[in-house]
């Protein structure tokens, strides 16, 4: 499997998937130049900040594809994401996620719950 750099012209492809997963996509422009993308399976961001704290958000995946190929491909992406952030000095990865699967999976990655009752909310300046 291939891990490459996010490129403004895989948008449109995840935004397909963002859409079959009924999920509304982010704004090109909100997403963060760290992005990577593994073959046709999967992609996702981590947002720098400047704080030791980096975010890690948008993991999407395109349910069309493979299941176990997915998976082994989603791993991959995470540990990409989680590779980036150390090369970049982070102390802390913070991510949040309501989908029950992606939560384990990142617990399996060593991500710890810290609030079961939390709420996304943006606001557009």
């Amino acid at each position: 499997m291939n891990v490459r750099q996010f490129t403004k012209q895989d948008y449109y492809i995840i935004c397909e998937w963002w859409y079959n997963h009924n999920w509304t996509p982010p704004m090109i422009d909100m997403l963060p130049s760290t992005g990577f993308v593994v073959d046709n399976f999967c992609a996702g961001f981590l947002y720098k900040t400047d704080s030791e704290l980096a975010w890690l958000e948008f993991i999407i995946s395109n349910p069309k594809s493979d299941k176990n190929d997915r998976n082994k491909a989603l791993d991959l992406l995470i540990n990409k994401l989680i590779e980036q952030a150390k090369e970049l000095k982070f102390k802390v990865i913070f991510t949040s996620v309501e989908h029950k699967k992606l939560l384990e999976r990142y617990k399996d990655h060593g991500f710890v719950e810290t609030d079961k009752s939390m709420t996304n909310m943006i606001k557009r300046l």
